[in-house]
């Protein structure tokens, strides 16, 4: 894949891929967070509530990053972002009650927006159009081996310290390496930064972007695709440990395999029909969901996972890659950045719906809800229209 890059970009892309794989190996120890929040007494509804406040401040400032990043380069951005993350696993460190967690994760939610926004938009310019799809799959496939850290070591720490404060402290050193390595990573020449410029569309240009329909149901995948992630991972953790089996398992399971997947699978959509791909990933995803609801044993969970992690691999650069052939290149900045919120904002937003769903109904029927959102939304992508409405390098 990186015959097309030039060095500086080659070199860029593998620093920055690592400072974002460990920073999500950072995030990852709070995917058992759930049990620490029970523990404390919190029930499914301060769990889904808890794990859904980030949302509030990456709505607010993921719209921002496409001009952010312009003006002060990724760099900045993510360094400030690595700061803020610590900020919050040391004050997370030192939570006895449950209610303290909506402050740190909210802290959490910015931090993250201003390292992980920043990495999309810059990494799709300095990735060649015809690797696009590959570049962004083993970026991906970075932040899911970093996604599967977190669970096992920190499943594995607190049985043998008996602390959930293994937790922060496993988060806090990852977070301390991803800010070494930060520091070698060359910020955009000036003349890139004024040529970036030129990708950010005026109000009402924006505004018809969004008119768009087909621009909408992609979207619209987008955020249903983050909310099954979103929900999967984060109540998991409980829904395992009540069935009496591994709680860092499946997350490991599932990320490995989202990691093989995309560094092995990386080209498929680049040499097959795109929405194809993702309408066959999508269905196999579904499926894997309603399993995973069901499962009784381990080796139903290392199943599911495996599905999971395979089908979801796919779906998320090849949406991307839809949406950068299908706008122009004067929309494809902001574009990109609503469609990054999309997912985030997909991630976190249904947990407040979920932490109701699982206190009343179980959380069985709660991943057979979102199985059934996701089907919805899939049949819908599937009837709508696709063509390429122009074709602009950058």
């Amino acid at each position: 894949m990186f015959n097309n890059f030039t060095q500086e970009n080659r070199r860029n892309y593998i620093l920055i891929s690592m400072v974002v794989a460990l920073k999500f190996a950072a995030y990852s120890f709070l995917f058992l967070l759930p049990l620490y929040i029970k523990d404390l007494g919190g029930d499914p509804i301060a769990i889904g509530n808890i794990l859904g406040i980030v949302v509030l401040p990456v709505v607010i400032i993921s719209p921002l990053i496409g001009n952010l990043l312009n003006k002060y380069g990724p760099k900045k951005l993510i360094i400030i972002g690595l700061h803020i993350v610590l900020t919050s696993f040391i004050i997370g460190l030192f939570v006895r009650n449950y209610k303290f967690f909506y402050l740190t994760q909210l802290i959490q939610g910015v931090g993250h927006t201003l390292v992980f926004m920043p990495a999309i938009p810059y990494l799709i310019t300095i990735i060649p159009e015809k690797n696009r799809v590959q570049g962004l799959a083993f970026f991906t496939a970075f932040l899911q081996l970093g996604n599967a850290i977190g669970p096992f070591v920190g499943e594995r720490a607190i049985a043998k310290y008996g602390s959930f404060s293994t937790l922060f402290i496993g988060a806090i050193v990852f977070t301390l390496i991803s800010r070494i390595l930060i520091h070698f990573v060359k910020d955009k020449k000036v003349s890139e930064e004024k040529a970036e410029e030129n990708l950010q569309p005026k109000p009402f240009k924006l505004f018809k972007m969004l008119k768009d329909r087909q621009t909408t149901v992609y979207f619209m995948l987008t955020f249903v695709l983050g909310s099954c992630f979103g929900l999967i991972m984060n109540f998991q953790a409980v829904f395992v440990e009540q069935k009496g089996l591994n709680v860092g398992l499946y997350i490991s399971v599932s990320m490995l395999a989202v990691a093989f997947s995309r560094i092995f699978l990386s080209n498929l959509a680049d040499r097959l029909n795109k929405k194809v791909v993702v309408i066959v990933t999508f269905l196999v995803m579904i499926a894997s969901i309603v399993y995973f609801s069901n499962i009784t044993t381990t080796m139903d969970m290392i199943i599911s996972g495996i599905l999971f992690g395979l089908s979801f691999s796919c779906i998320f650069p090849t949406i991307t890659a839809i949406l950068v052939d299908h706008l122009k290149l004067e929309y494809r900045s902001k574009g990109i950045s609503i469609n990054n919120m999309l997912y985030d904002a997909g991630f976190y937003i249904p947990n407040f719906i979920g932490g109701i769903i699982a206190q009343y109904f179980g959380y069985e029927r709660l991943f057979l809800w979102m199985a059934g959102i996701a089907f919805l939304t899939l049949i819908l992508f599937a009837v709508s229209g696709h063509k390429r409405k122009v074709v602009e390098n950058y």
